[in-house]
Formats: C-alpha cells, structure tokens, sequence
C-alpha cells in the first residue's frame, strides 16, 4: 500500500491539523487496490458464500454495491433500525464520506477529518445495530472507487472501527474476507485488529494517536517517561492499564515490583492525573483525562507531542522489601517530586533534605549545587535561593563527613515513613462503619505500607482509624448494595472484635477490596508465626507429632507459604520448644513479617480462644 510508506511521526511536527496528515495521499501513486472488488478464485462453496458480494445481495435493502457519492435514502442493511438509528446511519455516511474526500466542502458538517472519524467510531460504539452498517459502508465505498486517495482512506477508517467494534458473526466472515483481499499491508492491520476487538469493547472514541498510527500502519506505540529512561510500550484500543504496566516489566527496563502505576501529566501543567494499575481500559482514562482538562482532542492538532505525558512511577511501598533494582528511577521520581512540591518538604526542613538529594545525585561535585538548586522552584518561593544554597552547603559539609553508603537506597527506604500519604492508594468519598456502628461519612480511606488508615477529609485532616495489616484476621468479600455502590469487611482482633465496612462506588470498592486482601494473603504466604487454635496431646506411639495447647505460639523454620504441606506443616512450640508435625487446620497464622510484638501475640491468642 504505497501512498503509506513515507509518512512518519518526524512529518507530524511540521503538520498543525489532522488535514494536514492527508496531504501525502497525492493521486499519481498506483492504485492501493483494483477498482472493482473481485474475490479471489476457490473451488470451496462454503468460502465462496462468504465474500461481501453474496452478502449484500442477501442483506442490502437495494442492488448499489458500489462507491457512491450521494446521499443515502436509507440504511444499507435490511433490519428493523429504530427511527433514531436510522437517523444516524445517514449521519454515518455523511461522516463516511468526508473522512473519504468524496463530498465537496459546501456540503460538509465536519470541521476536520478527524471529526467524522471520531463520529463514525462513536457511533459503532454507542449504537450496536449500526456496527454492521459501518463496516458495510466502508466496504460500499471501497468497491469500484475510481479515487486512490479515497481508497486509502477508506482502509484508514476501515483500521479505525476495527480497533474499536467487532461486526457480528453473521458479517465477520464475509467482512475478512473482503478485509484479506484488499490491499497485503492493510490487510494484515486490520485483520489483527478486529480479533483484538472481539475481546471486549472500549467505551470512548479514536484519540488523534490512534489516526497517526493508522496511517502508518504500525501498533500504536506510547512513550512512558520513567524518570531516568524513556520505555515505548506497543497498546491497543481494548488494553488495560495493568496490560501497559506489565508491557513496561517485560521491556527490562522497569524491573517487576508491587505499587507501580501509570499517571497522565496534562501538557503545561506539573499536576499527575494517576491511572492507577487495574482493569481500566488506558485509552479511554487518558481520553477522558484529555477531555476534563481542555485537551487538543478538541482543537483536533496532531502534533508530535500529544496533550498528555505518560508516566510510571512508584505509588505504593508493600510491607515486604521492594525490588532494589528499581532504585534509581524511584529516587528519581523522589528528586522529581520534591523539586515540583508533589512531596511536601517545609522550609525548615529543605536544605537538609536537598543537600542529601544532590549527594546522592552527585557525590562530591560541588559545582553543579546551583544547576541542581534550580529544579526546586516550590523551595525558592518559601526562601531565598541564596539563602537556601548556603544552607544546602552547610547541610551538604555535614553529611561528607558522616561517607553515607548508598545513599540512594537510603532515601528510597525512608520514603514510605517520610511522606506517608503520597505513597499510599487513596481512596476518597468512602463511607466507613467502625465495630460500635459509629458511621463515618465523606472520610478518605489511605492504604499505605504498613496499615489501612481512614482520614476526615477537609483542610484539616484527621485520623479516624487506624488497622495495622497485622492485626487483621479476615477481609471479606465484595457484597454490591444497590445502584453503583458495594461494600466488604475487614475484621481485626484490636480493641476485642473490630469490623469495618466501606462503601464507596462498586469499582473502587472492588479496588480497595482486591488491595487489601492482597496484601493480607501475601503477609500471610510471608509469615513464620502462628497461634494453636486448640489444644492437641501427641501419643506415646507418634513422637513425631508437636503437642500444643490452645492460644500457643508456634513458629516455622520457613515462610508460610513453603511450610504448608498438603496440610501439615512442621513447627516449633514456643512455650515447649519442642518441634514437630502439626496439622495446618490447627493453626491460625498471623499476618506479618517479623515476630509480632507480645500485645498484638496476646490479641490474637484471645481471638483463638475466644473463637469457640
């Protein structure tokens, strides 16, 4: 398909609208396909049923199978449409052929190209009768169209809907076929993407990235800034935010670590729009991201640069080490974040904090201070940058003295205890109900690394609860109320019997939800501490046995997880230290990395003996 091959993304910083991008179609190139749709030869009825020929003259309402460039009077397909889709089936070949080129402008209702193709995508996605219809009017417009540049757009628009909706069983057949005879480059494309589509439907219309990667052919490929590295990452219409994340893991460059997640930086501003790590479709966050915050999606540029960055960057610290290797880009990210006031430092406590960061940076080049001093634009403001670089200094002198190892490391590990908030999941709007059935409304609900804290919100944020991971016994399950709302439990043995119920919107509950009990199972699977929760005397005959008494402490030589043997596990009795086999079911382990301190081992040896 020849009038593709040269358009690249170096064009697009010369280009200032979607137009412009078409300028390459130019009508002395060879035909990217023959005028005439002619299926290939077989000898197979059951192929030769299903080119689109046979099928329009089974479901077309009239005999035209051809390009056209007049009105339509009704839909193509012979179904019962609603007067409503009807409507906008006329409205989609409108759409149609102005993507196309083929209506003069004093005809046209669209601003630009990429205006009728993110109505015609809009509209299969919105409206499933016309998804049919959409790809039978492309195909219409590809069949005997005597203009190359039309043809080619039509396959561009053709790769658009595929990316977007499936057609139905009864016109996919005929449609690859149609699809597989049309030109090798394009065919191949859209091929691909109508198998991606068939596995589940995004919810919003094409970005301008979308249009740029179909006339080039090529997957939609994303830049995530890391920081220290730049990653491109290959997407799709349908993938999720945690299918990007673990396309970030496999590129090597971003080693595999919990608490990692996708933020949108809105172009000219310093504000993150987080994307989170779940199911959530990517295209469909950035485009209502680009939306709500007056993106270009509305002034249709396509520019090398969209009006969004994406960046990766380090939200969550579980309670388990994390990964060292991801060091570098998390300092970075810690550099980043002081010097855009996304990590709050007060005035008093800067200079120490920046001399430690620029050592870390630089080491003993002292000379690059004031180019370093220059990020940190929100300190300058609270002081004066002469100031604020003798002070630097003064703390930088200190610490050469004390040779810091590491120091990178160090600063990453302090982070989570340093700025508590910023690395938690935060969860606003929630509603939580405590264990004496005291309602807390409007509250903000933060998981951090070591507990599930639940703050008032407002300028003056309190803490209303407080649950240590381990203290917890049990995280329910989702239970969905009415409308868009749902809740779970989480149980402790603090303060005798604790239960806390939050509601927040289904999704989010979902999230929090699948959060917590993560973490919960995992310092589980970690744990080499448990509590006997009945007694168990071994007989004479079967020494290999460990005898215990009810709310006893008993410890593993190995994690849970490696301990556990189809039901059996050898342990140590701490009060006997006497070591045997004992049965898993007897047992009730408690969630934590180290030996739990004597008062929270009392809380659960009560919770074992009250359970009866």
């Amino acid at each position: 398909f020849r009038p593709c091959q040269f358009f690249c993304w170096s064009s697009l910083a010369q280009m200032e609208t979607i137009e412009d991008a078409f300028a390459f179609l130019g009508e002395t190139e060879t035909p990217p396909m023959p005028r005439r749709f002619i299926p290939r030869a077989t000898s197979s009825s059951s192929t030769r049923s299903t080119n689109f020929i046979e099928f329009a003259q089974k479901h077309f309402q009239s005999s035209e199978f051809s390009y056209a460039c007049k009105d339509l009077g009704a839909p193509l397909l012979r179904q019962p449409f609603s007067e409503s889709d009807t409507q906008q089936a006329l409205a989609v070949w409108s759409g149609i052929l102005h993507f196309l080129g083929d209506v003069s402008t004093s005809q046209d209702t669209y601003q630009n190209n990429f205006l009728a193709a993110q109505f015609v995508v809009s509209a299969g996605l919105s409206r499933p009768p016309l998804r049919d219809e959409i790809y039978c009017q492309l195909c219409r417009q590809l069949n005997d169209n005597p203009s190359r540049a039309s043809q080619a757009r039509a396959w561009v628009l053709m790769a658009l809907c595929a990316s977007s909706f499936p057609p139905s069983a009864s016109l996919l057949a005929p449609l690859q076929a149609f699809v597989t005879s049309g030109p090798p480059l394009y065919s191949e494309y859209i091929l691909t993407r109508l198998k991606a589509s068939a596995k589940g439907l995004r919810k919003r219309t094409i970005m301008a990235c979308e249009l740029a990667a179909a006339l080039q052919r090529r997957p939609l490929m994303l830049t995530v800034d890391a920081f220290r590295t730049q990653i491109t990452i290959a997407v799709t219409a349908q993938g999720s935010v945690a299918e990007a994340i673990e396309a970030l893991f496999q590129t090597g460059q971003l080693q595999r670590d919990d608490g990692f997640v996708l933020c949108a930086r809105i172009a000219g501003s310093n504000k993150l729009f987080s994307l989170g790590d779940g199911p959530g479709a990517l295209l469909d966050l950035l485009f209502d991201i680009e939306h709500a915050n007056g993106g270009r999606a509305e002034a249709m540029a396509l520019v090398a640069d969209p009006a969004w960055t994406l960046v990766v960057r380090k939200q969550y610290f579980a309670p388990w080490p994390h990964n060292p290797a991801n060091d570098d880009i998390i300092f970075a990210q810690i550099v980043d974040g002081v010097a855009r006031g996304d990590l709050p430092c007060d005035a008093a406590s800067a200079p120490a904090l920046i001399a430690k960061l620029f050592y870390a940076e630089h080491g003993v080049a002292i000379d690059r201070l004031s180019a370093f001093l220059a990020r940190f634009t929100v300190t300058q403001r609270q002081r004066a940058l002469t100031d604020l670089e003798s002070d630097v200094r003064m703390q930088y002198t200190e610490m050469l003295m004390h040779n810091v190892r590491n120091p990178r490391s160090v600063i990453v590990a302090e982070a989570p205890s340093r700025w508590p908030r910023e690395f938690s999941r935060v969860f606003s709007g929630c509603v939580v109900v405590d264990g004496d059935h005291t309602r807390h409304r409007s509250v903000t609900v933060l998981l951090g690394s070591h507990a599930l804290v639940v703050e008032s919100e407002g300028e003056r944020r309190q803490t209303v609860l407080r649950l240590p991971f381990t203290q917890m016994t049990d995280v329910g399950a989702i239970v969905h109320d009415k409308e868009d709302s749902a809740h779970f439990d989480i149980t402790c043995v603090a303060h005798g019997k604790f239960k806390v119920s939050i509601a927040t919107t289904a999704v989010d509950t979902e999230r929090l939800q699948r959060y917590t009990d993560s973490i919960f199972k995992e310092l589980v699977a970690r744990s080499q501490w448990a509590v006997a929760t009945c007694s168990y005397r071994t007989p004479a005959s079967a020494s290999m046995f460990l005898s215990v008494d009810k709310g006893d402490l008993v410890v593993f030589p190995v994690p849970w997880r490696e301990a556990d043997n189809g039901g059996w596990c050898t342990a140590t009795c701490e009060r006997t230290q006497k070591t045997g086999e004992i049965s898993s079911v007897n047992l009730f382990v408690m969630p934590s990395l180290t030996r739990p301190d004597e008062n929270v081992i009392q809380l659960f040896q009560q919770h074992c003996i009250d359970a009866d």
